[in-house]
């Protein structure tokens, strides 16, 4: 299983990942990282260099025909949509299927395909429910948080969807009386009662009130 991810116009990177089989929701560490260069031609795109980055090893440049010899042989999925590289891997008999990816996953060179269950927004990007949660457990530390507080922060993750709307409440300015629909934490129902008007020198209130 390979999937590509535009990293520059003209250049993207490759991550083998290994069977398509279990693979969603589940962090993998890719075999290596590679660089495909392209360039334009007559026919339209080319490969013109191809770089791949072992782990615990330096950038090795490997011939064109090895990527195209894995992108043949592989189920390829595209972290994003380009009609470029759709023509280019069409052209050569290639077929394509469109995928969502954590993007702090890549950061740290591992590839977690997600879903919408599985997925939060975050600053106008997509990250995973483990990168999420370990991001608010980190806040949460920072700012001297209990640790038993993180459930509470973690039900208004589900809630929301929106990892922004939870470090939002952590942070120190947040004002939790501008924000009840964020900060309400229980209700209890009660039935509507009728209670009459009694003017206020029948109750009996103590002078000091």
């Amino acid at each position: 299983m390979i999937i590509l991810k535009k990293k520059q116009k003209k250049s993207w990177e490759i991550y083998p990942i290994g069977s398509p089989k279990g693979a969603l929701n589940t962090k993998r560490t890719p075999e290596f990282i590679g660089t495909l260069k392209f360039k334009e031609t007559s026919k339209g795109l080319s490969i013109n260099k191809f770089i791949a980055k072992y782990p615990n090893d330096e950038d090795k440049l490997l011939p064109p025909g090895e990527a195209m010899k894995l992108l043949k042989t592989q189920v390829v999925f595209l972290a994003s949509k380009d009609e470029e590289i759709e023509n280019f891997l069409k052209s050569h008999g290639i077929k394509t299927r469109f995928t969502k990816i954590c993007s702090h996953c890549t950061y740290e060179g591992n590839i977690t395909i997600i879903n919408s269950k599985f997925s939060y927004d975050y600053h106008n990007q997509l990250i995973c429910k483990v990168c999420a949660e370990d991001t608010i457990k980190r806040e949460l530390k920072l700012q001297g948080y209990d640790k038993k507080s993180y459930k509470n922060f973690k039900k208004i993750l589900n809630k929301t969807g929106s990892l922004n709307e939870v470090l939002k409440i952590i942070d120190h300015k947040f004002d939790p009386l501008s924000n009840p629909n964020l900060t309400l934490f229980d209700e209890i129902k009660v039935k509507k009662t009728k209670i009459p008007k009694i003017p206020i020198f029948r109750l009996k209130i103590p002078k000091k009130v």
